[in-house]
């Protein structure tokens, strides 16, 4: 089988290894291997991220991953390369979070970065006892013992996972689902 456009089969082999099961694993799983050992999957991947960086919806970055992609279809010889205009949502991170964790020995500052859609916290902090929850189904079991609360989803993904994406896959319902589930038992702020 001869491949006439390396860039195109490049992003279908990292599809491919991301989502490669089912009916069609065989085929995709041989494209991956293909892409990403032969047409150079992971260089274009490296140019996309150190020449354009974080391309969060609507920043400059996200606009500038549209010009690279299209500049190397257009390099690599595809034909009828066009750009369709689009809407999409543009959420911009406010002032720089901080948080911290006090217990009977003292407090520890916390590394924190506000997830993309969050809401500003009313009256600028929170101040709550936390409670751990391993899953978006425990944190709708607490009822009320959530009101007031600081909602902390503490179930990490398996590190050790070769397929991240679908290892990810199993743990984004936190980050997903977990503000709205903390919101409807009266949490007042939450962790993931």
């Amino acid at each position: 089988m001869r491949f006439r456009f390396p860039f195109e089969f490049a992003l279908l082999a990292l599809a491919g290894a991301a989502f490669g099961q089912g009916k069609y694993s065989d085929f995709t799983t041989k494209l991956g291997y293909r892409g990403l050992n032969q047409l150079g999957a992971y260089d274009l991947l490296k140019d996309l991220t150190s020449r354009v960086g974080a391309r969060l919806t609507g920043s400059p970055e996200a606009a500038k991953a549209v010009t690279w992609a299209r500049s190397e279809m257009e390099r690599l010889g595809f034909q009828d390369v066009r750009l369709l205009p689009c809407m999409a949502h543009h959420w911009v991170r406010g002032k720089v979070e901080k948080c911290s964790a006090t217990d009977s020995d003292g407090t520890i500052q916390l590394a924190c970065c506000a997830l993309g859609g969050s809401p500003a916290t009313p009256g600028g902090s929170v101040t709550a006892p936390v409670i751990e929850v391993h899953s978006v189904e425990d944190c709708a079991k607490l009822g009320d013992q959530a009101k007031g609360k600081i909602i902390f989803f503490n179930r990490p993904f398996d590190n050790s996972e070769v397929n991240t994406f679908a290892e990810y896959g199993g743990a984004v319902d936190q980050r997903i689902e977990g503000p709205a589930a903390a919101a409807k038992v009266g949490a007042a702020a939450v962790l993931v």
